[in-house]
């Protein structure tokens, strides 16, 4: 297993590879679409100097009306947003995305996982997330679908997945909107492995579990701060939340600041990790890949993994 920094110098060192000579033609693309949008921008500006001299000539008061001022801004942020948009969209900046995906975050994952395959543009099937019915929602959607295995022998499946409720109601005036309620957005992941609990333990946010008859009461008042847990069967709770894995998981939250969930079915591990977007590009001047972001991505991959390697070996350690 490699570190970050020798992941990302193998990635940015070789001038040759197909993503550094993607990022060199979007780069020029970029530079001809600003010249042509700079010029935009002066021209339209240049035409509304001249209309304010000729309005502030003929006006009594000698201000300009607001509603003209207004258009004039709008104008502009209309122009930048038509700029963003055509960057965003041209087959050359897709095409460096993929390759950012399929290059770098491709050998992010490797770096963890065995026999990895990776779906950038695909979905993960939505019954594997509907096996927990985690919330109500009626809008799935997932993208960057990896499948690999962990320890060499355990089927290991995650992918970037976004579920919301649309919502049809009624506004003060009797008018009938439609709302969008995000229910979860991040990374969703399950394992398989050859020995089953037995019984089901859920691991949440702190404040997701009230009055329950199988809430788990746990000796530690630092861990009952970030989580609440509930087990069909307290003993094996118990042994599987022993002090150090207590301890592993408030640290892996304070550490990343990122809220997330466990739900152990028998012999089926599922996490949950509210990261919001991932895997995907962010350019910067003079810069073939982001070091942040693509940084944020490998810690996230690392802390997961390490998390799920220690889930996995304390259950293989527990009597059942």
């Amino acid at each position: 297993m490699e570190n970050f920094e020798k992941i990302y110098n193998k990635l940015t060192s070789n001038e040759d590879s197909e993503l550094h000579i993607a990022w060199e033609d979007t780069s020029r693309e970029k530079r001809k679409i600003k010249k042509i949008v700079s010029f935009i921008f002066i021209l339209a500006d240049f035409c509304f100097l001249v209309m304010f001299i000729k309005i502030l000539k003929e006006s009594e008061t000698k201000i300009v009306p607001m509603n003209i001022v207004i258009f004039a801004v709008a104008i502009n942020i209309i122009v930048f947003i038509t700029y963003t948009a055509i960057i965003n969209s041209t087959k050359k900046q897709k095409r460096l995305r993929n390759l950012y995906k399929n290059t770098v975050i491709k050998a992010i994952i490797n770096n963890f996982y065995d026999n990895v395959e990776y779906f950038p543009n695909q979905c993960m099937p939505e019954n594997i997330y509907k096996q927990i019915n985690y919330e109500y929602y009626n809008k799935y959607k997932s993208d960057d679908y990896i499948k690999a295995k962990i320890n060499r022998k355990y089927n290991f499946e995650m992918a970037e997945v976004l579920t919301t409720e649309e919502e049809i109601y009624t506004n003060s005036k009797g008018e009938r909107k439609k709302r969008i309620i995000k229910k979860f957005h991040g990374l969703f992941s399950k394992l398989e492995i050859d020995k089953s609990i037995n019984s089901e333990l859920k691991i949440v946010e702190n404040g997701k579990i009230f009055f329950n008859e199988n809430r788990l009461q746990l000796d530690s008042s630092e861990f009952e701060k970030y989580f609440d847990v509930q087990s069909t069967n307290s003993i094996i709770g118990m042994q599987i939340l022993t002090a150090d894995i207590m301890e592993e998981l408030v640290d892996f939250e304070r550490k990343t600041k990122i809220k997330y969930d466990i739900y152990i079915k028998n012999n089926e591990i599922y996490l949950r990790f509210h990261t919001g977007p991932m895997f995907e590009m962010i350019n910067r001047k003079n810069e073939i890949i982001n070091r942040e972001v693509t940084n944020k991505y490998f810690n996230i991959l690392k802390l997961t993994y390490s998390l799920t390697k220690k889930i996995i070996d304390v259950i293989e350690n527990v009597q059942i």
